[in-house]
């Protein structure tokens, strides 16, 4: 969809993002702290928080090269 609404909507999430990626691992150390995690459990658990914030860094550089084509329009 190629909208600069959508497009303002996906990077005005971002900052969700960030907050959701600093409670997570917040939260997880507390679990590897209190020792109802394990290490390599842990480990896979940043990865997947590391990729998912890499996805939304990914959707807003998309984003605002929609917003820059749309508005040279």
């Amino acid at each position: 969809k190629q909208s600069i609404e959508f497009a303002m909507d996906v990077i005005s999430r971002t900052n969700r993002i960030d907050e959701l990626e600093r409670a997570y691992r917040k939260k997880h150390i507390e679990r590897l702290n209190s020792g109802s995690c394990d290490a390599k459990t842990g480990i896979v658990y940043g990865d997947m928080i590391d990729n998912l914030k890499r996805m939304g860094n990914y959707a807003v550089n998309i984003a605002e090269t929609v917003i820059i084509r749309l508005s040279n329009k």
